[in-house]
């Protein structure tokens, strides 16, 4: 396995805190793929080869990752065209878990995996296949898998997933064609919450502190949106752009590329979009841009990761550069990867937060929106 050093040199002195996000060279081999960290992220472990025989990932576009928040060492990984795959060891070794997926999963392009929180072994598979998205459920970890959902209409694509965090059962959906979608019985039936014409709905985001507050993500100038109630009413939240024009009045697209809520404090929400930074510091209701040092037309915002233990150390990415701010976003450092793809997805061990998995996507992809 390929071990890259620390990028950070002062960064070491905040491993302690349970988060860090940063960046690492690449041989010609590592183009993507997952990489982990056992050390807060000084240095990093290529988790594919191309070696036959060998229990490691193949190396393939990272489209989706996600763990088990009981069981931390279980990662599930999806990809563009090479299906589903899931470690229990944390990444030592890989198994392929696409029986019942078309194809047994070549061809399938995994736009997004959501676990069950109370019951992990139930995990949803939102993928497009066959020019229809599609989701899929597995009652046994990824044993085997059921189709629950399909898009009615052509080319339509389920972009993102989010499980409820406290109660079981209930699944959010968003879709391309603007659509969010609710499921309470593990997606046996489903309730269509709202439409939202000429829109995609790019992510969504449950606070796991009140789950009944939900933010959703869109393509255009609704900006980030925002339910209260479960879903059964949605607002627009008032971001601005960088103009200082509101996402309602503004012509422009406006894409926006995932939504982080602090998890120490709720008020406190981040939204990654193609412009930059946004912060809201009261739960949606105010928004300012945060100047991080980007430069225009630099790429769109895919990552962000805002420490569980000090909210005001946090990271994102954008193409090629990892930011850092220990100071809430006042001022930054900067890093520069050594490799032709980029950060895509980060997830960090809850029981053990020195332990890190990255997902790299294609560098090509990070302007022009999601890895699919």
């Amino acid at each position: 396995m390929l071990k890259t050093k620390f990028f950070f040199p002062v960064l070491t002195a905040f491993v302690i805190i349970g988060l860090v996000l940063v960046g690492f060279g690449c041989n010609g081999s590592g183009n993507s793929g997952v990489y982990k960290s056992i050390d807060g992220g000084e240095t990093w472990q290529h988790l594919s080869s191309k070696e036959e025989g060998t229990t490691l990932l193949p190396p393939f576009e990272v489209t989706a990752l996600t763990s088990d928040r009981v069981f931390t060492s279980t990662i599930y990984v999806g990809s563009k065209n090479k299906g589903i795959f899931k470690t229990t060891d944390g990444g030592q070794n890989w198994q392929a878990i696409n029986s019942g997926l078309p194809k047994d999963g070549k061809g399938l392009k995994v736009t997004a995996i959501a676990l069950d929180q109370l019951s992990s072994e139930t995990v949803y598979l939102a993928c497009f296949h066959d020019k229809y998205g599609r989701i899929y459920r597995s009652e046994d970890s990824g044993g085997s898998w059921t189709e629950t959902y399909a898009e009615s209409t052509k080319n339509a694509k389920v972009l993102t997933l989010a499980a409820d965090p406290i109660n079981g059962g209930v699944l959010y959906v968003g879709t391309s064609e603007g659509g969010i979608l609710k499921s309470t019985s593990y997606g046996e039936s489903w309730n269509a919450l709202k439409w939202f014409e000429k829109k995609e709905i790019t992510c969504l985001t449950v606070d796991l502190n009140d789950p009944q507050v939900v933010y959703a993500g869109t393509d255009k100038d609704l900006g980030v949106i925002k339910s209260s109630d479960g879903g059964k009413t949605w607002k627009e939240t008032g971001a601005k752009d960088e103009k200082q024009v509101t996402y309602a009045t503004s012509k422009k697209n406006f894409r926006i590329n995932t939504v982080v809520i602090d998890p120490q404090n709720s008020k406190r929400v981040y939204a990654g979009t193609d412009k930059g930074i946004y912060l809201s510091k009261n739960s949606g209701d105010d928004w300012e841009l945060v100047n991080t040092l980007m430069p225009p037309k630099s790429g769109g915002v895919f990552a962000i990761a805002v420490s569980p233990m000090q909210s005001e150390v946090i990271f994102f990415s954008t193409e090629k550069i990892i930011y850092r701010s220990v100071n809430e976003g006042e001022s930054w450092e900067t890093s520069k990867l050594e490799t032709p793809g980029h950060v895509s997805f980060l997830v960090i061990d809850s029981s053990n937060p020195q332990t890190i998995y990255i997902g790299i996507g294609e560098l090509q992809a990070a302007k022009k929106g999601p890895l699919f």
